[in-house]
């Protein structure tokens, strides 16, 4: 699906282009996934297991624009890619095609302006409109800012999943499994 630009104003003043992000924007995507986990390990993955290559990427935005079930919504301040969301179904057997599950991230140095909130606020809206009843997601049970960012927007905690999270140096996270009702 193609999200309609939209320039959203940030807590700070400063402007924000709301889009899909089209071919062009491949390699910021890629090198944006890279930044943030680096900058934090509520990421599931390390820089080191961001296998696609642009040409991957490409094709990815561009079935992306193409599909009926996924959505990739970006935030730009000016030309720079700062944040993006990522929206797809749980499965498409009739069962569960009613649930989708969403990404957010945001580069560090963005954290606090209103980014992630424009992003989800972005994604509750077309999941709507994209006929979901529902979204979740799971969060590394530290990240105490996310989840309250969630729970701000009517996201429950629907419940735990003990050590889903191992990092390199051992130490293990629950994921808290969080969901709205839409």
């Amino acid at each position: 699906m193609d999200y309609q630009e939209k320039i959203v104003t940030l807590k700070d003043g400063t402007e924000c282009r709301i889009c899909s992000p089209k071919k062009k924007d491949a390699a910021q995507i890629l090198e944006h996934m890279k930044i943030i986990t680096e900058e934090t390990h509520h990421m599931i993955r390390y820089p080191d297991e961001i296998e696609k290559n642009l040409e991957e990427e490409e094709q990815c935005l561009e079935e992306s624009l193409k599909s009926e079930t996924d959505l990739m919504i970006a935030a730009f301040i000016g030309d720079e890619l700062a944040g993006n969301a990522k929206i797809f179904s749980v499965g498409t057997c009739k069962k569960i095609r009613h649930r989708a599950v969403f990404v957010v991230s945001v580069k560090k140095k963005y954290w606090g302006r209103g980014i992630g909130w424009t992003l989800l606020q972005a994604i509750i809206g077309e999941a709507k409109k994209m006929g979901y009843d529902q979204l979740e997601l799971n969060v590394f049970s530290d990240n105490k800012s996310a989840r309250a960012l969630y729970k701000k927007a009517g996201f429950e905690e629907w419940g735990c999943i003990k050590n889903a999270f191992r990092l390199k140096n051992g130490s293990r996270y629950d994921a808290i499994v969080m969901g709205k009702i839409l």
